[in-house]
Parts: structure tokens; C-alpha cells; sequence
């Protein structure tokens, strides 16, 4: 089982990470001048839709691992 500590930090790094990312979101809004109406419904809207992007991020990782494509080459210096 993992350790309460490895959980609280792991949980505590998943929440840092989306406040930062929904600050970056309203900062960058605020810079571009963005109707303050649409403001307010990106906020909510960009905290569901981060949970959707990391799950499917997740999956083409796991996709590129499972089943690498064979016509792609990593250029390696």
C-alpha cells in the first residue's frame, strides 16, 4: 500500500498544479482583455475539461508504450 506521506505529497502536487494552471488561464485572460463574462465561465469550464486532458494524456502514453508507431524515429544527439 502507498504511504499516507507519498499520497498527501502527490495530492498536494496535483493541487498546486491546477491552481497554477487556472491562474494562468485568468492571467492570461485578464492580459488579453477578455470579456469578464466569458472570464468567469472559462474558469469552471478549463477545471473539468483539465481533468479530461490529463486522463487522455495519460492514455497516449500508454498507447505509445504499448504499441509504439514504426514510422516514427527519435532523433537522438
Amino acid at each position: 500500500s502507498t504511504p499516507r506521506w507519498f499520497g498527501l505529497l502527490k495530492d498536494l502536487s496535483f493541487v498546486n498544479f491546477v491552481y497554477l494552471y487556472l491562474i494562468g488561464i485568468f492571467i492570461q485572460d485578464l492580459d488579453r482583455k477578455v470579456n469578464p463574462l466569458i472570464i468567469i465561465i472559462r474558469i469552471p469550464i478549463t477545471f473539468v475539461i483539465q481533468f479530461i486532458a490529463g486522463v487522455m494524456e495519460g492514455m497516449a502514453v500508454m498507447y505509445g508504450i504499448l504499441m509504439p508507431p514504426k514510422d516514427f524515429d527519435v532523433i537522438k544527439k
